[in-house]
């Protein structure tokens, strides 16, 4: 009698019951998989409670005219690439130099930079523009008063086959 029973429960689920059932089983596999993954990458390359800093600064190149020289046309890398790399040696410099001062290991970070750059230069044009003088410009960008204010101030400047 009991497995009459059972047997009629399933024969009513029907194909359309067994769909309901089964997707109803994947998602609980795919709510388990998300639990134990979290907010990682590829997941999620951004943090679910990201905030906005109210000050942050970006860099450009410009050459001795201060014309901006268009980073990946010129040189093959993108300019967050450039930022990067002047973190990174601004690290090193401050860790093998304690006593160098914020500035000055950001400003020789960026001569590094620049130098690298100039001697590994790909550039993505067919026409590459010539420079005697390269200039690295850091924009400080920060929230006041509901408006966005910019200051720019030269960081580095290199000199090809020259004192810097």
């Amino acid at each position: 009698m009991q497995r009459g029973v059972i047997q009629s429960a399933w024969a009513r689920v029907g194909p359309m019951g067994w769909g309901l059932l089964t997707r109803f089983a994947v998602c609980w596999v795919l709510v388990l998989v998300a639990w134990k993954v979290k907010e990682n990458y590829p997941f999620s390359n951004n943090p679910m409670y990201a905030r906005w800093e109210p000050a942050t600064y970006v860099l450009y190149t410009t050459d001795e005219a201060d014309d901006v020289l268009f980073f990946e046309t010129e040189f093959g890398q993108t300019a967050v690439k450039l930022k990067k790399i002047v973190k990174t040696w601004d690290k090193q410099l401050k860790k093998e130099n304690p006593a160098l001062n914020d500035e000055e290991a950001l400003r020789q970070a960026g001569l590094k930079a620049l130098q690298h750059y100039h001697e590994n230069r790909s550039p993505k044009t067919t026409e590459p523009r010539s420079y005697r003088e390269l200039k690295l410009w850091r924009a400080d960008l920060t929230l006041q008063d509901g408006e966005v204010k910019r200051t720019d101030s030269v960081l580095a400047v290199f000199t090809p086959g020259g004192e810097s």
